[in-house]
């Protein structure tokens, strides 16, 4: 009992040196809905429509990495169509995302926390491999309550490439070692350690306990309500 206070306390002094904190969407701040299989089915499908009987993924096969190495190894024979492709591709991701996209998906501690962390002058970002548009219809006000908010359209890599967390902290004017990265995929995670922040993994997605723990962050929470006890 007194190490898990000691714990405790020692978390939240450290949560004090904390300037800026980043946050995944789906999943962290909203509930997750999409059907990433059936999507991964229809670009297979859609791969093997343009010639692409064996496809080179990349490992993992994350739908945006696999469509970019679809046009990637089209492109070698068939130019034109690797950029048809790839456009069919991205638009049949965004209207998945678009149809799973509800406002009752957006967690009901999600706007307390953020309010409480811009009035503690913390700056906070949200970044994402989803759609601006989708996300926004989730949270129509998300401009009210964050600093920085970069969606996969915005920045030239998306997570797990840790240049989406270091464009973030640029915009922001905030230092790694002043950073927090909250998400509940082992991406967010290796991202967040790449990018030298401190990582918090969140079990309100679809990584269970012992995934996340496997990648290493340096808290696992419930879900992000927990961390309002933590901010002073």
């Amino acid at each position: 009992m007194l190490l898990l206070m000691d714990r405790f306390i020692t978390m939240v002094f450290q949560f004090a040196e904390m300037k800026a904190f980043l946050f995944d969407f789906d999943g962290t701040l909203a509930r997750l809905n999409i059907d990433f299989q059936a999507i991964r089915k229809e670009i297979l499908s859609l791969a093997r429509g343009h010639g692409l009987w064996e496809p080179v993924l990349p490992d993992p096969p994350y739908l945006l990495e696999c469509t970019r190495a679809f046009r990637e190894q089209l492109a070698c024979s068939h130019p034109a169509a690797a950029e048809t492709f790839y456009t069919m591709a991205r638009q049949l991701i965004e209207k998945r995302e678009w149809e799973a996209a509800l406002p009752e998906n957006l967690f009901s501690s999600t706007a307390p926390l953020l309010r409480k962390l811009r009035e503690k002058k913390r700056r906070v970002a949200i970044l994402t491999r989803n759609s601006g548009s989708s996300v926004y219809r989730v949270f129509p006000d998300l401009d009210d309550y964050v600093d920085l908010f970069l969606p996969r359209e915005k920045v030239e890599r998306p997570k797990p490439d840790p240049g989406h967390l270091r464009q973030a902290m640029e915009g922001l004017r905030i230092l790694p070692e002043q950073t927090v990265m909250v998400g509940d995929h082992p991406i967010d995670m290796v991202s967040g350690k790449k990018a030298g922040v401190f990582t918090i993994g969140v079990l309100s997605g679809r990584t269970g306990q012992a995934e996340m723990r496997a990648v290493g962050p340096d808290l696992i929470i419930p879900e992000i309500g927990a961390l309002l006890e933590l901010i002073l």
